[in-house]
């Protein structure tokens, strides 16, 4: 992708091969997003403490969070990434505030381009050890491929994710 001052576009790489089923699911969505009718502007930001991977609200993305992740799925780097555009692409083109109500609304489709993008599906997640002012605690969310269970549990201080474990 690449990204300039007023937009962005899709742009091939010197990668062979088919894409997997995951790669188009992710362009897709990111296809989506560029081609929406509404103006879908996104913040990436890295390091900030009022922000835990992403913010509906504020449409903000942190790379370093993101970093933090890695690259195993679940969820992954590109699965996050999928399910913020969706919240923010459908939030804006469906005129859904960005609310707490609004976030309620809109969160079933971000567990759809996880799927989509990472073949996983989030069956759970216990926020309980989390504390939305300081965006500092403890998350665990269940996700299911097949047979296969992996119960991931993220970490954080003050917005910055501080340790994956997946188990």
């Amino acid at each position: 992708m690449t990204v300039g001052q007023g937009g962005a576009t899709l742009t091939p790489n010197t990668e062979e091969g088919p894409p997997s089923v995951q790669q188009i699911a992710l362009e897709k969505i990111v296809r989506a997003a560029i081609d929406s009718p509404k103006n879908i502007s996104v913040q990436v930001v890295t390091g900030a403490s009022d922000v835990l991977i992403d913010s509906f609200y504020t449409s903000e993305i942190d790379i370093r969070d993101l970093s933090t992740l890695g690259s195993e799925n679940p969820p992954g780097k590109a699965a996050p990434i999928a399910a913020f555009l969706s919240e923010q692409r459908i939030r804006l083109e469906r005129g859904i505030p960005a609310t707490i109500e609004g976030h309620r609304m809109i969160h079933p489709f971000s567990g759809r381009a996880i799927r989509n993008v990472s073949g996983y599906s989030r069956i759970s997640s216990d926020i309980s050890q989390f504390t939305l002012a300081t965006q500092s605690g403890t998350i665990v969310t269940t996700f299911q491929k097949g047979n296969s269970v992996v119960t991931v549990t993220i970490q954080s201080q003050n917005g910055e994710v501080t340790s994956v474990m997946r188990q």
